[in-house]
């Protein structure tokens, strides 16, 4: 059975015209008499649906599932390119096309889409480096997803799911938004720097709440369109429809008269709304973002969002979250890397490598007749690369990740140009991460340096491996977790290379990571 007015057959009509009925009167199907007609004081079809929609309604309210918590969220540089105009709230992009003209064949011209008011960054210090933000970043804005990315079909959206999945972060961008950064000069004048996806991560963004809406202030927000369609599956699965950025210190006013003025994220922050944006829902809830973020484990770990609902998924619990590490995650962070069953009780001496269950540990020592054995990881090769629009590809090699203080780290870089474009410079960065108990995240880089071989480059191809040295004043690589019910927080010293390559015009420039372990034992290189 179906809502919409259906056309009866012309021989139906054709009967019931002879029967001069007049517009009051309502025909009705009655087991006894079969059809009949009688007349009607109401009407009849806007009745059916006013009692559709309250039992709609009562159903939604019915069925729908508090968001408790949401984060902690990662953000990732993407290439994409988005052009805006002064005053306007609608942006421009060819970048969403040439994802989309992959997948289906009518997608031509620019995709257009909404974004929040520039707003300027509060985010400082750690907060603004864990979040990727350009050091020279004035402004930023919330992009929502394009207009019609809702209506693709099923088929064009488990493609994009899949390159999600694969940790595609342009068509991340494109399937459930993200945050664009400008500079702005004195003049006014603003140069688009850098679009990140908003990635689920064991690090990153953290969120205060949920904070209960005040739907007085909703008419503000709504009547520049700024509630948008939800198309995120996990957040559809708990009933929400709508979601809208706030921007930091935004001033909202109230559609009740004489209601203060109300801004209630400090950083900017996510409000949902599980009905439309004219009806208010007890589960409305908003986040704002925090001062500080996460920072004890550093991960580019992207956990996929989807935009395909499972239609056999079942919720056992009564409410849900959309944070992103699962129990499971925090049991296997502890358990022994060798026999992936028991509990991590040894630390490998010299290495420092915290991974292995007592057994485990003296089966090493047995087998090796030693206390140090070197670890897979210990002598694998680490790679990584990316292509950017101009096709220039960056591939980076760490010939050993684990390196003993007083040597050398050696890697190759390699990149493929074939259209032969400007790359200004590659730059190197060694980074050591530090958390030691309460005590505040700190990054510290070690080691900055441009790699004047691949200054102003512009041939074709370009190899060469590099490398530096690894003072003995450096602590080695060292990782302690107290229990999970303990309030201590982790002990951890880390290390990492960051490579970046240089190009000219917006979102062209190649970031790479790759983890360094630094030990104190001697070694051969």
């Amino acid at each position: 059975m179906t809502n919409t007015v259906q056309k009866l057959p012309t021989k139906i009509v054709r009967a019931i015209i002879a029967e001069n009925l007049s517009p009051d009167n309502v025909i009705y199907y009655d087991e006894h008499q079969s059809w009949v007609y009688t007349r009607c004081s109401v009407d009849p079809i806007n009745t059916s649906q006013q009692s559709l929609n309250e039992v709609q309604s009562s159903s939604l309210i019915q069925n729908a599932r508090p968001l408790e918590s949401l984060g902690p969220f990662g953000t990732q540089p993407t290439e994409i390119s988005i052009t805006i105009e002064p005053d306007e709230v609608i942006y421009r992009t060819k970048s969403f096309n040439m994802i989309l003209s992959d997948l289906s064949q009518d997608n031509d011209g620019e995709c257009l889409g909404q974004h929040a008011p520039l707003a300027p960054i509060t985010l400082h210090g750690t907060a603004r480096s864990v979040s990727h933000i350009p050091h020279d970043a004035t402004h930023f804005c919330w992009v929502y997803p394009p207009v019609g990315l809702t209506e693709l079909c099923k088929k064009t959206k488990k493609s994009i799911d899949k390159k999600v999945a694969l940790g595609d972060l342009s068509c991340t961008f494109l399937a459930f938004g993200g945050f664009v950064y400008f500079r702005i000069n004195k003049c006014n004048n603003y140069t688009m720097l850098q679009a990140n996806a908003l990635v689920k991560a064991d690090n990153g963004l953290v969120f205060h709440g949920p904070h209960e809406w005040q739907s007085a202030y909703t008419a503000h927000l709504a009547k520049s369109g700024r509630f948008q369609d939800v198309t995120v599956s996990s957040l559809i699965d708990l009933g929400i429809k709508y979601y809208c950025f706030i921007n930091p210190h935004e001033n909202l006013c109230s559609s009740i008269e004489g209601q203060p003025v109300w801004a209630p994220a400090r950083n900017g922050g996510f409000v949902y709304l599980y009905g439309s944006p004219g009806d208010s829902h007890p589960l409305d809830r908003y986040f704002s973002i925090a001062d500080a973020p996460i920072t004890e484990q550093i991960s580019t770990q992207v956990m996929p969002f989807s935009l395909i609902r499972n239609p056999h998924k079942t919720v056992e619990r009564s409410s849900s979250s959309l944070s992103s590490p699962s129990s499971n995650v925090d049991k296997d962070r502890f358990n022994c890397s060798i026999c992936l069953d028991r509990t991590i009780q040894c630390i490998l001496i010299p290495c420092k490598h915290m991974c292995a269950c007592a057994e485990c540990a003296q089966m090493i020592k047995k087998k090796q007749n030693s206390l140090y054995m070197p670890l897979p990881v210990d002598e694998m090769k680490v790679e990584a690369q990316k292509k950017n629009r101009k096709d220039v590809h960056l591939h980076v090699t760490l010939h050993k990740p684990t390196i003993a203080v007083g040597n050398n780290v050696s890697f190759d870089i390699d990149v493929q140009n074939p259209k032969e474009v400007l790359i200004d410079r590659i730059s190197v960065t060694h980074a050591q991460h530090l958390k030691l108990g309460p005590a505040q995240n700190r990054r510290v880089d070690i080691l900055n340096e441009t790699l004047k071989a691949a200054n102003h480059f512009q041939n074709s191809h370009f190899h060469k491996n590099f490398h530096f040295f690894i003072p003995h004043t450096i602590p080695p690589t060292f990782s302690f977790h107290f229990p999970i019910n303990s309030k201590e927080r982790p002990i951890i010293v880390n290390y990492g290379l960051r490579f970046e390559a240089h190009l000219s015009g917006f979102s062209t420039n190649i970031r790479l990571q790759l983890p360094l372990i630094i030990t104190d034992h001697p070694q051969n290189n």
